[in-house]
């Protein structure tokens, strides 16, 4: 093999890498919580959704310790009202967050929250209530949804995983609420098993880049190379350079999701 078959390998690696992650991005939500809705100029937090569609059911899935937050989530679309400056958000319902009973050495039953929330999306609804909103005239929402499976896992050692979300966010001022967006996105990660919580681990190919790059991240989803969601993002460690990921086969079932 020679030095140009080895460059068109490693171009057509890349563009493979970029469709991945462009094609994950395309049905991630930016999520944004407010703390004071009364203030939609002042997001106090950042994470990330996806939709999905299955079985005539559309649903937000994200992060659990996200979504139990004593706050109101907003999905930041793409639409913009410039007589306002600035960009629909608009509210999600309520998120649920999964929980486990078990019981106690002592015969008491105990809960535990499980790090995987979601909420139904109404998009019929939300589409008759936009069409009679005067402002967006000439717009069109048009998210898009996953609709593979969600019961598969991650092999062992093998394929690459990928994980992207429109994470990194900057406040413009002057009282607009225009949030600049960035992705941020790791890919080649490998699948090395479970940790002590139960969470899949997956090994970085390059360094962890620091929090602060991954932070609103929670949520996105990580999947196969043929694009099939394997899991969600949880978190992660930098000394270990590690992504930590939700088992989604384990609880999309229990929503008749796969």
């Amino acid at each position: 093999m020679n030095a140009e078959s080895d460059d068109e390998l490693i171009k057509v690696a890349q563009q493979n890498c970029e469709a991945l992650i462009n094609h994950l991005l395309s049905f991630c939500l930016n999520l944004v919580r407010f703390e004071d809705p009364s203030k939609p100029t002042e997001p106090g937090g950042a994470a990330t959704g996806f939709l999905v569609s299955n079985g005539g059911r559309k649903f937000v899935l994200t992060a659990g310790h996200a979504a139990r937050r004593n706050a109101v989530w907003f999905w930041e679309t793409n639409v913009v009202l410039e007589a306002e400056r600035k960009v629909l958000c608009v509210p999600l319902g309520p998120f649920t967050v999964l929980a486990s009973f078990n019981l106690n050495a002592a015969g008491k039953p105990e809960v535990s929250e499980i790090d995987f929330g979601w909420c139904d999306f109404d998009f019929e609804k939300l589409q008759q209530h936009f069409q009679k909103d005067a402002r967006l005239k000439g717009h069109k929402l048009e998210p898009q949804f996953y609709q593979g499976p969600l019961d598969h896992t991650p092999v062992l050692h093998t394929e690459p995983y990928t994980f992207a979300a429109w994470n990194r966010t900057t406040l413009i001022p002057l009282g607009s609420l225009f949030l600049e967006r960035a992705p941020a996105y790791e890919t080649c990660m490998t699948f090395t098993g479970t940790n002590s919580e139960g969470n899949y681990v997956f090994k970085l190919a390059r360094l962890h880049q620091g929090h602060a790059y991954y932070h609103g991240s929670s949520g996105a989803p990580i999947a196969a190379p043929d694009g099939t969601i394997v899991s969600m993002v949880l978190g992660g460690c930098e000394k270990s350079n590690e992504i930590y990921g939700l088992p989604l086969a384990n609880y999309a079932r229990l929503l008749h999701l796969s």
